[in-house]
């Protein structure tokens, strides 16, 4: 069963993926996974497969980090998996 989406729930799974020493950063849309939450490759692939679990969608293989580096980028593009799911 899918999970309807909503920023606010994004949000919690990247609090739940995250170091205890960013936990209390507030994310905004400008938010970096990177420069300002201290995500590493492994931490991004755990947010990641977080993320296709709760959302039932699929991230592309060929993804690109600039595509969802920052917290409004992965919210349009996990935004655009759900409607490409819908769509099949």
């Amino acid at each position: 069963m899918q999970i309807k989406y909503n920023e606010n729930l994004l949000k919690e799974l990247i609090k739940e993926c995250v170091s205890v020493i960013y936990e209390d950063i507030e994310i905004q849309d400008d938010t970096d996974l990177i420069n300002d939450l201290g995500f590493d490759s492994i931490g991004l692939m755990q947010l990641i497969l977080e993320i296709e679990s709760k959302f039932n969608i699929t991230f592309n293989i060929d993804l690109k980090y600039e595509e969802i580096s920052t917290f409004s980028n992965l919210s349009k593009y996990v935004e655009e998996r759900i409607q490409i799911n819908e769509n099949e």
